[in-house]
């Protein structure tokens, strides 16, 4: 179970982390600005 539950929490770190960023993102544009490129691997 502590592995697994582990597991969950690293999930949602992550996941939560490129909700946060799509946000930033989105307003970003909103805002009428050409957003950075974001991407880590290419």
């Amino acid at each position: 179970a502590g592995e697994a539950e582990a597991f969950r929490l690293f999930t949602h770190v992550v996941t939560h982390e490129f909700h946060h960023k799509g946000q930033i993102l989105s307003l970003t544009r909103h805002l009428g600005f050409v957003p950075v490129d974001t991407d880590v691997m290419r």
